[in-house]
């Protein structure tokens, strides 16, 4: 796919962790300066889609001053990064939200709870070190997690690959995927919640064909999103089963991945303003 003959997408989306941020959890200033021109010449939306909290993505929303709805909690909930008005959520019903709770406890699995009103844990852990030290969430303590009103997602770190084998098959009764995204982390979803079927949503509010869209990802729960897009985007370092489902492959996150790919769209269009 020669990428200079490619017409601009009309909207950008990006997942966050390993793919817009570096591995020191910054977004490149090269890129933020792109992301902010872009969305000022109007030619594109930039808008974000990842497995984060709603708290933890509005600070960089606002600094790159986005209007588009945001996907968050790995599509489990749209919403309007300016008036913070929450378009669509997906809950775990309370059956199967407590259903899942009880074996995760039953195989001795650490997790945490995310609503769109917070995240929750019951005590200190791998987990919420992780979320309080890159993800820049404010952990909310509990000692009775089924107290939680309208959960979406379950977040937990398998102790290994047959632990994470063995949580499948307890589970495989209940209607939810179980999805991996950043951090080695693994999570509880309501069935067919995912950046995909939430990207579909957000492309008919703003009226853009899904064929206008650029995507791009490096994890497991990016794959819906890239596959929906008209193109689909895999950073370098994402796994070989990701890059796989897309339709080019960047350079890594800590080489300007996206830089590149968005420079040699773009770079004709802004030679045009000019001229």
């Amino acid at each position: 796919m020669e990428l200079k003959k490619i017409s601009p997408p009309k909207l950008i989306v990006l997942d966050l962790d390993g793919t817009a941020l570096n591995s020191s959890n910054f977004l490149p200033n090269n890129l933020k300066e792109m992301l902010i021109d872009l969305e000022k010449m109007g030619t594109s939306r930039v808008t974000l889609a990842s497995g984060r909290s709603i708290s933890s993505m509005k600070l960089l929303a606002s600094d790159l001053g986005l209007t588009a709805p945001l996907v968050t909690l790995n599509g489990g909930v749209i919403i309007d990064p300016v008036t913070k008005e929450i378009y669509n959520e997906k809950n775990l019903t309370i059956e199967i939200y407590k259903e899942s709770l009880y074996i995760l406890k039953i195989l001795n699995i650490d997790f945490v709870v995310f609503t769109s009103f917070g995240v929750f844990a019951d005590r200190p852990s791998e987990i919420t070190d992780i979320l309080i030290k890159y993800t820049e969430n404010e952990i909310k303590w509990t000692k009775d997690f089924t107290s939680i009103k309208n959960p979406v997602k379950i977040l937990f770190i398998p102790k290994s690959k047959e632990s994470n084998a063995e949580i499948k098959k307890q589970t495989s009764f209940l209607d939810i995927d179980i999805i991996e995204s950043g951090f080695s982390f693994t999570e509880i979803v309501p069935k067919g919640v995912n950046k995909g079927s939430a990207l579909q949503i957000v492309t008919k509010m703003l009226e853009i064909d899904s064929k206008e869209v650029i995507a791009f990802g490096d994890n497991e729960n990016d794959i819906e999103m890239l596959q929906l897009a008209g193109i689909g985007v895999a950073m370098g370092n994402a796994p070989e089963h990701v890059k796989a489902k897309a339709d080019i492959i960047a350079d890594t996150n800590d080489n300007d991945g996206i830089y590149k790919i968005l420079e040699e769209i773009f770079n004709p269009v802004k030679e045009e303003i000019l001229i």
